[in-house]
C-alpha cells in the first residue's frame, strides 16, 4: 500500500468530469526518479500547478479492470 507521495508536479490533465490526473516525479539524490499518476478532484487539482512540489496521502484502488491510485 502506498500511504502518501511527495514528488514534483510535472503534468496536469483531465482525466473524466470532475477528476483530473496529477504525474508527480518522485526523486532522491541516489536515482533517476520515478513518476506516479495520481488522480485528484478538481478542487485539489486548482490548488496547484506544474512544477509545483506536492504532498498526497493516497488510496489504492485495485479490482479486476483497473489499478489506480486517488490523492487527497
Amino acid at each position: 500500500m502506498i500511504g502518501f507521495i511527495r514528488g514534483k508536479i510535472l503534468e496536469m490533465f483531465k482525466s473524466g468530469k470532475a477528476v483530473t490526473s496529477l504525474v508527480l516525479w518522485i526523486n532522491d539524490e541516489n536515482s533517476f526518479g520515478l513518476g506516479y499518476t495520481v488522480l485528484v478532484s478538481e478542487v485539489h487539482a486548482a490548488l496547484y500547478s506544474v512544477g509545483y512540489t506536492a504532498t498526497l496521502w493516497t488510496y489504492l484502488v485495485h479490482n479486476e479492470n483497473d489499478n489506480y491510485l486517488l490523492g487527497f
